[in-house]
């Protein structure tokens, strides 16, 4: 009799990739940010590309660490 793969393990599988795609997504969004930010908004984006930048680096280091980020500790928002 074949074993079928463990449900959870294929979970966590799809859940580490989505979590990836999301964390390279806010890296991108935040060097996106620094880009094309206007001379006179120009400090509010670095603040701002810091922390949507810092949370994807985050969420990619949690994924290569195998725990939860910040980002799915916040929970699902309204």
């Amino acid at each position: 009799m074949k074993k079928q793969p463990s449900q959870s393990r294929a979970r966590s599988t799809i859940n580490r990739w989505v979590e990836s795609a999301f964390g390279l997504l806010f890296v991108g969004t935040g060097i996106a940010m620094l880009l094309l930010a206007a001379p006179s908004t120009r400090p509010g984006s670095v603040v701002a590309a810091l922390v949507v930048g810092g949370l994807g680096v985050e969420t990619l280091m949690s994924v290569a660490y195998n725990r939860q980020s910040l980002l799915s500790r916040i929970g699902p928002l309204p």
